[in-house]
């Protein structure tokens, strides 16, 4: 088979005629801190047949840069990275740096622990929404959409 059959969402994106195409109102400009290439090939194809433009680094510091550089509409990352992990990365972006005020930039974290407890931990570290892997294209798309204040379509 080849690989779009074994893997739909690696499919192409549909065209702009094609009905399927209807994407969101609204693009967002995500940055995609996943260390995993599979993962991140993955979850950067959904949101590209979302509509929206992905940035994809690989480490915490990496995201450091981005966000700071390409200024995002959101972040999303994974939690367990090799420099560190996304509730080590919001408690950052949210005490801002030198006392300054810190960001309300939106954050999404993924992680394949689904136990309640971490959950919980990266909410109160100020997580806008916490998602368990594997994510599928809807629970993305209901996360962003909540997260973005987009209306139901």
């Amino acid at each position: 088979l080849p690989p779009a059959a074994k893997f739909p969402l690696l499919a192409p994106s549909p065209t702009e005629g094609d009905s399927e195409a209807a994407g969101p109102v609204h693009s967002l400009h995500v940055v995609l801190c996943e260390d995993d290439a599979v993962n991140a090939l993955v979850i950067r194809k959904m949101l590209e047949r979302l509509g929206h433009r992905v940035h994809v680094v690989a480490t915490i510091a990496a995201l450091r840069q981005a966000v700071a550089s390409s200024a995002p509409d959101i972040v999303i990352t994974d939690n367990g990275l090799p420099d560190g992990t996304g509730a080590d990365f919001i408690a950052e972006l949210r005490d801002g740096q030198d006392g300054a005020k810190g960001s309300a930039l939106p954050v999404i974290v993924l992680t394949a622990d689904g136990g309640a407890s971490l959950r919980t931990r990266l909410l109160a570290a100020g997580a806008d929404s916490v998602l368990a892997k594997p994510i599928g294209p809807e629970a993305l798309r209901q996360a962003l959409d909540r997260i973005a204040h987009f209306p139901p379509g």
